[in-house]
């Protein structure tokens, strides 16, 4: 069963596929492993969900969203070849949106943690300038330039 729920103003909309892409088999691989360790460890719904991600990102997903993003334009398109019809050209422009969101992220990321770093680091080398500059003698210090 692939199922679809959005909230709405008064409950929740629900749409329920039988699956016909290749995905189905994945998860029916993936799925008694991952039943067997929430069984094993007593997992709570929380545990469940965090172990499912764990293992999503092994397969490539960079999160829950992009596995659901992949597997519902994957269903589509599966269903769309089914029925003899072209590839919908909506749901490869959304394909490749979701791609460079996550790539646009990881980029985003990696700059935040780039900065953080020489951020860090300069302040570290201006921490130690002072401390050599206070322990040398007075004739070697260099001048302290102030703003």
């Amino acid at each position: 069963m692939f199922a679809i729920a959005t909230p709405t103003e008064d409950g929740y909309l629900s749409v329920r596929l039988k699956p016909t892409s290749g995905l189905l088999a994945a998860i029916k691989r993936e799925y008694p492993s991952h039943r067997a360790i929430e069984q094993r460890d007593k997992c709570t719904p929380a545990d469940s969900a965090r172990l499912l991600v764990a293992r999503l990102a092994e397969l490539g997903f960079r999160d829950y969203a992009h596995f659901m993003a992949t597997a519902l334009s994957g269903e589509i398109d599966a269903r769309n070849q089914q029925m003899g019809r072209p590839p919908d050209r909506i749901i490869r422009i959304f394909r490749d949106l979701v791609e460079s969101a996550g790539s646009l992220m990881q980029q985003a990321g990696s700059f935040r943690r780039n900065t953080k770093r020489t951020s860090t680091s300069r302040a570290i080398c201006r921490s130690w300038r002072r401390i050599l500059s206070s322990r040398a003698p007075p004739s070697t210090r260099s001048p302290t330039i102030t703003n």
